[in-house]
C-alpha cells in the first residue's frame, strides 16, 4: 500500500469509514497522531478535541455504525492534519487497525467522480459504494 496521491492541495475536511472497529481502537489511533484534550457524546457521536503536532485545535467526529455492514465513520471536521486527502489518511488507517477501509475518491467540490476506494486485503479497488 505505498501508492501516494499525486495531489498538493489539503482537502478542507478528511472523512473515513472503517469497517467493525471499535471505538478504543479509534481512540488509540487518533492518540498517535493528535494531543486528545476532550470527547464527549453528542447526537453526531463521539466528539475528540484534538491538537495536532503545531498545537492547532480541531475537532474529529467519530460515528459507530453509519453504513451497512458495521462502517463507522470519522471525520476530521477541519483538515489540519499530516494527511492532504481523505485516502491519504485511509492509507494511515489502513495500515494500523488493518481492517476494512473506504473513502471517496475525490473531493467535495465537484472532483468527486462517485466512487470510492476500498482499502482491504493489502489491496486498493475503486468501487460504487452505495
Amino acid at each position: 500500500m505505498t501508492e501516494q496521491n499525486n495531489s498538493t492541495e489539503a482537502f478542507p475536511d478528511i472523512e473515513i469509514y472503517v469497517k467493525r472497529v471499535e471505538l478504543d481502537a479509534i481512540r488509540t489511533w487518533l492518540s498517535k497522531h493528535f494531543e486528545i484534550t476532550n470527547s464527549k457524546d453528542t447526537r453526531e457521536g463521539v466528539v475528540f478535541d484534538l491538537k495536532n503536532p503545531a498545537k492547532e485545535a480541531f475537532q474529529c467526529v467519530v460515528a459507530e455504525n453509519v453504513v451497512k455492514g458495521g462502517f463507522a465513520s470519522i471525520w476530521f471536521k477541519k483538515n489540519v492534519t499530516q494527511w492532504h486527502t481523505d485516502r491519504d489518511c485511509a492509507i494511515d488507517a489502513y495500515a494500523y487497525f488493518q481492517l476494512e477501509v473506504r473513502c471517496s475518491t475525490g473531493g467535495w467540490e465537484g472532483e468527486d467522480e462517485g466512487g470510492w476506494f476500498r482499502f482491504v486485503d493489502d489491496d486498493i479497488k475503486t468501487v460504487n459504494w452505495f
